[in-house]
């Protein structure tokens, strides 16, 4: 018998031997990498968010309750909104005259506004509860010549508003 036989057969273990003391440790690595990027997740969740899509710095803080009913209090939210429309969005454009002539429409509870569940998971039930919506209407961006036909999107949003202890605040779009 030739002697390289078992020679070849103990390489072949020690080969075997360190390879799988190679995935060993490059199971340990991954686990503490998995650890380590859980721990980042943590933290990054645990940091402050950014401002919320559709709020203009954020959500508000401080909200009051809103006063009963509805009606007594929408035609001061209409003038808010459209005091808001006329001066900071107007100013905030590049094209202002398209702000001229808007109106508002109905003015509801955004708890009672089907798609206001992103205003109770990023600002929270509180906030959710206490705030309102009026809809904005912007005759001159509703063009009759439009090429494509009628664009009522183009021409109407919701403004969203809460009241706290300085009034009236305007904080969202939709």
């Amino acid at each position: 018998m030739d002697d390289s036989g078992p020679l070849e057969l103990s390489n072949r273990l020690l080969t075997f031997e360190m390879n799988a003391s190679n995935v060993a440790r490059a199971a340990a690595v991954h686990v503490a990498a998995m650890v380590v990027a859980l721990a980042a997740c943590t933290v990054a969740a645990a940091a402050p968010r950014a401002v919320p899509a559709g709020t203009f710095n954020g959500c508000p803080h401080g909200v009051l309750p809103l006063p009963s009913p509805l009606a007594s209090y929408a035609p001061t939210v209409r003038k808010v909104v459209l005091r808001f429309v006329a001066t900071t969005l107007a100013h905030k454009s590049n094209k202002p005259k398209e702000f001229v002539g808007a109106r508002t429409l109905q003015v509801a509870l955004v708890s009672r506004w089907f798609p206001s569940g992103w205003i109770r998971d990023e600002c929270g039930k509180t906030v959710w509860e206490r705030s309102v919506e009026a809809g904005v209407y912007f005759p001159a961006m509703d063009l009759p010549h439009n090429p494509i036909g009628h664009c009522n999107d183009c021409a109407h949003i919701t403004l969203i508003a809460s009241r706290t202890a300085n009034g009236w605040t305007v904080w969202g779009i939709y």
